[in-house]
């Protein structure tokens, strides 16, 4: 099927010329059944789309059956979610969509743990036509948006098989649920590796899907075992094996030595997956000395404003010879650059670690492997070696023998350290008799947790609700009873997460702030319980106990390569906490996390790890050049910004859930100020500049205007464009910077009424009458008795400010219950500017009291609100504001 055939199903002519290039004018068989399956609908017929599971090997085609998806419904009008398992990933998507859709003028916005929290709040208000996330942001968009997935009108799941991952399917296949059980829900485009016969008729079934299922690549594969004297490989389209001999010895280092003479002799692009990031920094040193020069000039280009260490001097060495390695110890700059790099032809082998296994496309000629990944172990954390999954090792070598990249089948070899090994590796991956099979691990996470998801985002209100939904289940058979369920209902009344009221014959369960913020937090239910039990009895004063708090918890589990065994045996940082804080009341705050012996006997793995991660976090605030770190402490950029991102989301989700129990706004406020200075890695004082800066400010950056003495937004605006150009480097910066900051400052001075001239509350000119009625993607209000539409966002902040109005001793309204963060301002703003046609006058509506409250100047006799309707509107905020029980227009 020729690609110009799809114009018959009304894709723009545009779009289509843009892929030409991409698809050499043709469509690939996998890619043709899932049309001839509805995957963008048919010829003049305007039926609904069904949900569609497409399953295949690596390099079938399946991510452009989801570009193809996505150009339908935005043609529909309608908005796409896109869910991927890695960050790359989600980069490469945005990057290529940004392009391919742009004639459409498509906004798509990426989402992951590198994004600031203004990505989220842009899609959270709806700004985009497509979201590409990791799988992680993707839950929490839907925990923290629920009403989002009614303007959507397709969801993507990228790498299905992620269903079985013990991190994170159970939380996929939540999210799954939820969209199953909805009536009118979005529609569902599932993507799957090669998976047995047998998975995928479960997963069909389970999705209510159409199936497009082929067990073909459009160039083949040969696939084996090298090991000691002997290359066994197999044809994946053909299943013709064949042997050859490998190497000369019969010893782990005889046939290391072979694969590594084989590495040389491929055909670059090359891919090399080992099981450590020390192993992939040592073969990369090892592949570049027995390589001709090749020097990676743009790659080298892009790693130029980068801040010097050990590992990118390294790195910038292996790129000499056109070879790079590729593991989290890298930052994300260098990361992209090292992609782009081996997309471009820049360089021609990259070692890496499993990092890359899942979704990025990187094509490649050959790929080598090691069947071993590190893996967080259940007891102590300490990471041990495991076999990698049969799913993901089928992504791994599937980088091999790319359609476009070349009609030449790839390669793709597993290193094995005997014979025994590699008829071990051969029957595991390579047994035409074995099949990848998906197995559900939505139990084994809590059921409580699990309810209590469903319950915030108002999928389950009442027990007749949560019987249904856990029937949605993949796996439904194996799960809890109904007396099991109601007994997580109680322990969560008891937590005070959830309430019950009556509700007919049955009960209705709304969740609490605390159980809101709970599943907006990164925390299980019993270790939010305990943290707040412990915040009860008393809260510790110095940040480094902070971050204590925030990592003695069983979910936390430090990065691979954090810590060595002999740091761990040697108890190293235990003796360097009493040196850093000899005589200091912190040593006693952060100790109580300690047993009692922590002292005279070594720490489990998780505790030294928790300890060192508090003295470098200290270095890490105080500027302390990555070079440094890197000889303190052994570790890289890469792992202090993986460690940052991670405190600072639990810092975050501490906030919350302080501000939810009502225990202390004043440390909430602290804790958010020190998880910005976790994850950026700088003094606090910097948090309103990096803020109003937007991306514009790194760490570096920081630094030069530390040493400078600039150390606040005044700082800044007090220094002149010329020094402040010379400390940074970079009029053009500078210039951004001013920018941002000066279009702050004019909505600020919009939305805040003078200090000295606050109008009076109570315009007895005004009506509003609000009751929560929708047209499209607008919510209808009235004023003075005139229709007004107002977005999603500003009917929220509307609604509230009127409640409190109304309900409130002094209708005062705090900043952080109309939303938690920063821009309340920017908000209040734009509300006022949707309701200016109406003839309000907009600069005198809300009131502030410059100590972080709102009131809306509007006699509360003339506020009616339609509680039956807002009890029952799909935002859960607006909901909690309102009981079940009353039905009366106040």
């Amino acid at each position: 099927m020729q690609l110009a055939e799809v114009t018959a199903y009304g894709l723009p002519r545009v779009l289509i010329e843009g892929w030409q290039g991409r698809q050499r004018g043709e469509l690939l068989p996998l890619q043709v059944a899932a049309i001839q399956n509805g995957l963008i609908g048919f010829p003049g017929q305007q039926a609904s789309l069904g949900n569609l599971l497409i399953s295949g090997p690596t390099s079938s085609g399946k991510s452009f059956c989801a570009e193809l998806a996505i150009a339908r419904t935005l043609l529909d009008r309608r908005k796409a979610l896109v869910v991927v398992p890695t960050k790359s990933l989600v980069e490469e998507l945005v990057e290529r969509w940004q392009t391919v859709f742009a004639p459409l003028n498509v906004r798509c916005r990426g989402l992951t743990a590198d994004h600031a929290t203004s990505a989220v709040r842009q899609i959270g208000r709806g700004d985009f036509e497509i979201v590409v996330a990791v799988i992680e942001k993707g839950i929490r968009l839907w925990r923290r948006f629920p009403t989002l997935f009614e303007s959507l009108g397709l969801v993507v799941i990228d790498e299905l098989q992620m269903l079985a991952d013990s991190a994170r399917g159970s939380e996929l296949e939540q999210l799954l649920i939820s969209l199953r059980a909805r009536h009118e829900g979005p529609r569902l485009l599932a993507l799957a590796g090669r998976v047995s016969d047998r998975s995928c008729r479960q997963l069909a079934t389970w999705l209510d899907a159409g199936v497009v299922a082929v067990d073909q690549r459009p160039v083949d594969l040969w696939h084996g075992v090298a090991s000691p004297g002997e290359l066994r490989l197999r044809s994946f389209n053909t299943g013709t094996e064949v042997e050859e001999p490998f190497g000369d010895g019969d010893t782990w280092e005889d046939i290391r030595e072979a694969v590594v003479d084989a590495m040389v002799a491929a055909p670059p692009p090359t891919l090399v997956f080992v099981k450590s990031r020390a192993e992939a920094v040592r073969l990369a040193q090892t592949l570049a000395s027995r390589l001709p020069s090749r020097l990676s000039e743009t790659t080298l280009h892009a790693l130029s404003g980068e801040e010097p260490s050990r590992l990118l001097a390294q790195l910038r060495q292996v790129l000499s010879a056109g070879v790079a390695f590729h593991t989290a110890d890298l930052s994300v700059t260098q990361r992209r650059a090292v992609e782009h790099g081996f997309r471009r032809g820049d360089i021609r082998l990259i070692c890496a670690t499993s990092t890359l296994a899942l979704g990025v496309n990187l094509p490649a000629t050959s790929v080598f492997l090691e069947a071993l990944r590190y893996h967080a172990g259940t007891g102590n954390g300490e990471p041990v070696p495991v076999p990698v999954p049969a799913l993901d090792l089928d992504n791994m070598i599937g980088r091999a023998g790319r359609f476009g990249l070349s009609d030449q089948p790839g390669r793709a070899i597993v290193m094995a350290a005997n014979r025994l090994d590699a008829e071990g590796v051969w029957e595991m991956y390579f047994s035409p008799t074995q099949q990848p099979e998906i197995t559900s691990v939505w139990a084994s996470r809590p059921v409580v947790d699990r309810l209590l998801a469903f319950i915030v985002t108002g999928c389950c209100r009442t027990p007749e609700d949560a019987s249904r939904l856990w029937q949605h289940a993949l796996d439904p058979d194996r799960e809890s009873t109904d007396s099991v369920i109601a007994a997580a209902a109680r322990q969560l009344v008891a937590a005070g997460m959830i309430r019950v009221r009556p509700f007919g014959e049955t009960v209705c369960w709304e969740p609490t702030d605390v159980g809101a913020a709970t599943v907006d937090s990164i925390f299980a239910v019993d270790e939010a319980i305990r943290l707040l039990d412990r915040w009860r009895q008393g809260w510790p004063t110095a940040p480094e106990a902070w971050w204590a708090e925030a990592l003695d918890t069983p979910s936390w589990r430090a990065p691979s390569g954090w810590l060595s065994s002999l740091e761990r045996r040697t108890n190293l940082w235990v003796r360097r906490l009493y040196q850093e804080f000899a005589d200091d009341a912190k040593l006693s705050e952060i100790a109580g996390h300690l047993p009692t012996t922590h002292a005279t006997v070594p720490l489990a793995f998780h505790e030294a790890a928790r300890i060192k991660a508090i003295l470098a976090f200290r270095e890490w605030q105080q500027l302390t050049s990555i070079a440094d770190l890197e000889a303190n402490f052994g570790a890289s950029l890469g792992a202090f910004q993986q460690l940052g991102r991670d405190v600072a989301h639990r810092l975050r989700g501490m906030a919350g859930l302080m501000r939810a129990a009502r225990l202390s706004d004043e440390v909430a406020s602290d804790l958010e100020n020190e998880a910005f200075a976790c994850q950026m890695g700088v003094p606090r004082v910097y948090r309103d500049l990096v803020r109003r800066a937007g991306d514009r400010l790194g760490r570096r950056d920081c630094g030069a205007l530390w040493h400078a003495g600039i150390r606040s937004l005044d700082d800044w605006r007090q220094a002149s464009l010329s020094r402040r150009e010379s400390i940074l480097g970079n009029k053009q910066i500078c210039q951004d910077i001013d920018k941002l900051i000066q279009r702050d400052v004019e909505e600020d001075s919009m939305a805040y009424p003078s200090a000295t001239a606050i109008v009076s509350a109570g315009d007895d000119h005004l009506s509003l009458d609000i009751d929560g009625s929708f047209e499209g993607d607008r919510f209808l209000i009235k004023v003075n008795g005139q229709p007004v539409r107002l977005t999603g966002k500003s009917f929220k902040y509307l609604t509230k400010l009127a409640h409190g109005r109304v309900h409130g001793d002094s209708g005062w309204v705090y900043k952080d219950d109309l939303e938690t963060g920063f821009n309340q301002a920017r908000y209040l703003y734009r509300m006022k500017s949707e309701l200016a046609p109406s003839g309000v006058d907009a600069g005198g509506l809300v009131e502030n009291n410059r100590l972080g409250y709102y009131r809306l100047a509007v006699d509360p006799n003339q506020i009616r609100l339609n509680r039956q309707l807002l009890a029952a509107h799909p935002d859960w905020e607006i909901r909690s504001l309102f009981s079940e029980e009353s039905s009366a227009v106040h």
